[in-house]
């Protein structure tokens, strides 16, 4: 279960999707006799690192941001009720997902791309932890089918994680986009960031900023998330190469829009002007466009 496709969810939103959904979910399964319930849940549970390798066993890092703490509850709730069932649980941890169906993360990248608005903070040179979501299926169904998982929590992260800069180049050269130019030291962004979020509450009806506080606290973060445990105990062998990964899912993204607009013709929307990029069309202001 998952808010974050919301473009401006409310703290109520998080709550009644990732508590209230994940319970619901857990009760649904108690009542069909489910033995087995694998939870989707998010690295956001560690709520926000600095810096640092981090492993399940990882201390929760205090914040207010709804998403963390409503995708910490539910897995509290999976693993609780789950329990009290009779069910073996076991929750994935992933970061931010791309894959085939992707409507999100890469079409998101791509608008911001070709809206040349993508601006890189400190070169860019953080780790953007990330997975595919065939990786993440692969825990899930490991999971399902390990008694060791039971009880348990796994990451599921490409390792090692690639920066930012070298996924928005990646996704900007599979498109035949010009890269990213402009980098903004940390300090400076930071001030600009908090400006345009003035600016925009102060705007009824104004568009999210392109640059926020969030933003620029998220993506200038030196944290990696260690999967190495679902390695040892599940077998896990993927999460390499995310970059070839991401190219050749770009390409693919490309390709099925091209076919869409020749099946459509010209005079039907053959080709509609891309949306105007905010901040939520790669990341968002309000958590993680992970799961």
């Amino acid at each position: 279960m998952s808010s974050s496709s919301s473009e401006r969810p409310t703290p109520r939103d998080h709550a009644r999707v990732n508590v209230d959904g994940t319970r619901a979910v857990v009760e649904a399964a108690g009542r069909a006799g489910v033995r087995r319930f694998v939870h989707l849940s998010s690295v956001a549970v560690y709520g926000m690192p600095e810096v640092g390798t981090v492993d399940e066993s990882f201390p929760f890092v205090p914040t207010d941001e709804p998403y963390a703490l409503t995708k910490r509850l539910a897995e509290e709730v999976a693993f609780r009720r789950g329990g009290e069932l009779g069910m073996a649980v076991a929750a994935v941890r992933p970061p931010i997902i791309f894959g085939k169906y992707d409507r999100v993360f890469l079409p998101r990248a791509l608008e911001t791309l070709r809206a040349g608005r993508a601006v890189y903070v400190d070169g860019g040179r953080a780790p953007l932890n990330c997975v595919s979501a065939s990786d993440v299926v692969d825990v899930m169904l490991r999971c399902a089918q390990a008694k060791a998982a039971a009880g348990q929590a796994f990451n599921v992260a490409a390792w090692p994680p690639p920066s930012l800069r070298e996924v928005l180049d990646t996704i900007a050269d599979a498109a035949r986009l010009p890269r990213p130019r402009i980098s903004l030291p940390k300090g400076l962004a930071f001030g600009l960031a908090h400006l345009m979020e003035l600016g925009a509450r102060v705007r009824p009806g104004a568009e999210p900023p392109p640059l926020t506080p969030f933003v620029v606290r998220r993506f200038t973060r030196y944290v990696v998330y260690d999967a190495s445990k679902a390695r040892r105990t599940l077998g896990f062998s993927g999460g390499e190469r995310p970059l070839d990964e991401l190219a050749r899912l770009t390409a693919r993204l490309l390709e099925r829009g091209a076919e869409g607009s020749a099946s459509r013709g010209v005079g039907e929307g053959a080709a509609s002007p891309p949306q105007p990029a905010t901040e939520a069309t790669l990341f968002s202001s309000e958590g993680p466009r992970a799961g």
